[in-house]
């Protein structure tokens, strides 16, 4: 490249840079915060976030006057465009997907749209767009991990509302064929109405750039919700792909969905915690090309799955670390299981929020039931849990598959990993030093407890009056727990009287709980602080006790 071409690319690159940066239009697609992640930061539990640095213009170089510019920041070389992009600036980790709006101000129009320049950055692609549907606009994936690979056939692709437009593009001859991934760099992004890519390259009515980042490390994050949770989430990409994620993000702002480092699991497997895993690995959206958003069980799974798991593009394992003395640690490797057929494909729903990040819902009781299956080796009460989970495509880490060293392409593997215990679901009543529940006679007089089980479980409580009442009840609420892990369910007890006594139990729930409780004077605020009710008064309402 000539010392005139490197200044002008400078000169073009400043000034999709400065004047982006002034009209507030600069967008780095894979690296904003998805929905869920968003609502997280609204609940105060954000999830960790790929950790990538804004792109910054080159240094030394002044916008060129010849170049014209008009105020929103688009680049335009001869006065008004006649298409252009909607973002100035795309940035991406290198192998992920960037995605593109070029907007036509002739409904049905067409376009051409270059991305990099084969004689300066030794790769380019020539994409043709038509607005077929005459909405204005087309909106089309990059996928920087096949691109210049002549048979992936995942290079480009219509997404969102696009889908219904066309786009021409063939993977051996409107791409430069590359032996590798796509260097990391900057790449102009040339938009003209011309058909022909040499014309756009000469003299285009937009230029924007493309940034091809190094890749961050891996990060994970894991959260536990309630089964009706998962079958909200689920549900909602059964009918709309799209609206699982914002499903999602409302279980976060409702801490129904929350960050944790226990999981509580039913014995007889009915009614555990669900397991979430927020993945965010750089450079996976293009192993497995999907973009936009949505359910993509199917192409994680795809991605885990292999005859041989160190053959995957991807693995996740659940490994025990504290296992008991000479007997060897419980390993839950999802591909390993997925190959072998075991059933654990019902256990996961995995929702690809947005660039590079996913949300793997992992349903204990399902596998508890298909894999484990009431064995020996199952995961255990107190076992800890290692969730790691390891990004290794060949070409995404640059690996030679014909490499002589195993350990040395193993040496590249990148791995997130995050911890989790196993507690067996257990909760009670909150009691007063002479372990009885009180509450008082009130409209809304209230019971609480606690619990270890997912904030969002349902938990039925009900209330009996016992003999010598002044007079008889019995009444159930279902209610939820609560993020902190307390539940509450009011009664209306405003017939009764101080000293009624009755009892009261959890059912319908992961776990059983049942107490004696007895009526107080004072409002619900004074209950737990009135004076107890004498060992003589509690012997005549129940007679002697037993630990509960």
């Amino acid at each position: 490249m000539t010392d005139s071409t490197l200044t002008t690319r400078a000169l073009v690159l400043t000034a999709v840079m400065v004047f982006g940066v002034i009209a507030g239009t600069v967008a780095f697609a894979g690296t904003t915060a998805a929905t869920p992640a968003t609502a997280a930061g609204t609940a105060g539990d954000a999830p960790p976030t790929e950790d990538v640095a804004p792109a910054t213009a080159p240094t030394g170089a002044t916008p060129d006057p010849s170049v014209p510019t008009d105020a929103s920041g688009l680049v335009q070389p001869g006065g008004d465009s006649a298409v252009n992009l909607s973002e100035n600036v795309t940035e991406v980790p290198r192998g992920g997907i960037a995605t593109f709006t070029v907007r036509l101000n002739d409904s049905g129009s067409s376009a051409t749209v270059v991305i990099g320049n084969e004689s300066e950055d030794g790769y380019q692609a020539n994409v043709s767009l038509t607005d077929a549907n005459g909405d204005g606009v087309v909106t089309f994936a990059f996928n920087t991990y096949a691109a210049g690979d002549t048979s992936a056939e995942t290079v480009v692709q219509l997404v969102g509302d696009s889908e219904s437009d066309r786009i021409t593009f063939d993977d051996t001859k409107s791409q430069t064929q590359l032996d590798s991934l796509l260097d990391p760099g900057d790449y102009l992004v040339s938009v003209g109405t011309s058909d022909d890519p040499a014309t756009v390259l000469e003299t285009p009515d937009f230029v924007g750039a493309l940034f091809v980042i190094e890749r961050s490390a891996p990060s994970q994050a894991l959260w536990r919700t309630a089964q009706d949770t998962q079958s909200v989430v689920r549900e909602a990409a059964a009918n709309e792909s799209r609206s699982a994620v914002t499903a999602i993000g409302d279980a976060i702002v409702d801490e129904r969905l929350t960050r944790t480092d226990t999981l509580a699991y039913t014995p007889d497997n009915s009614n555990s915690d669900v397991l979430v895993v927020q993945l965010t690995a750089p450079g996976l959206s293009g192993v497995i090309g999907t973009v936009g958003g949505g359910e993509v069980t199917d192409e994680f799974s795809a991605a885990l799955r292999s005859n041989n798991s160190s053959e995957a593009p991807l693995r996740v394992v659940l490994d025990e670390r504290n296992p008991e003395q000479n007997r060897a640690p419980v390993s839950l490797d999802l591909g390993q299981a997925l190959s072998t057929g075991t059933g654990i494909e019902e256990a996961l729903t995995v929702i690809h929020a947005d660039g590079d990040t996913y949300y793997v819902f992992v349903d204990y009781d399902t596998v508890a039931a298909t894999v484990f299956n009431g064995s020996d080796t199952a995961f255990d009460d107190g076992d800890e849990i290692a969730v790691n989970s390891s990004l290794q495509d060949p070409r995404l880490l640059a690996v030679d598959p014909n490499e002589p060293d195993a350990a040395e392409g193993a040496s590249r593997n990148r791995t997130a990993s995050a911890n989790v215990t196993l507690e067996a679901a257990e909760g009670g009543f909150d009691l007063n030093e002479d372990d009885l529940v009180t509450t008082t006679a009130e409209e809304n007089a209230t019971v609480t407890g606690t619990t270890n089980v997912a904030p969002g479980t349902e938990v039925t409580v009900v209330v009996r009056l016992t003999e010598g009442a002044q007079s008889s009840f019995l009444e159930s609420r279902t209610v939820t727990v609560s993020s902190d892990g307390t539940f509450a369910a009011t009664f209306n007890l405003s017939a009764q009287v101080r000293g009624d006594g009755f009892e009261v139990s959890v059912e319908r729930a992961p776990f059983s709980a049942t107490a004696e409780g007895v009526i107080v004077e004072g409002s619900t605020a004074e209950a737990s602080a009135v004076a107890p009710v004498s060992d003589a008064e509690a012997r005549s309402l129940w007679g002697p006790r037993t630990p509960v």
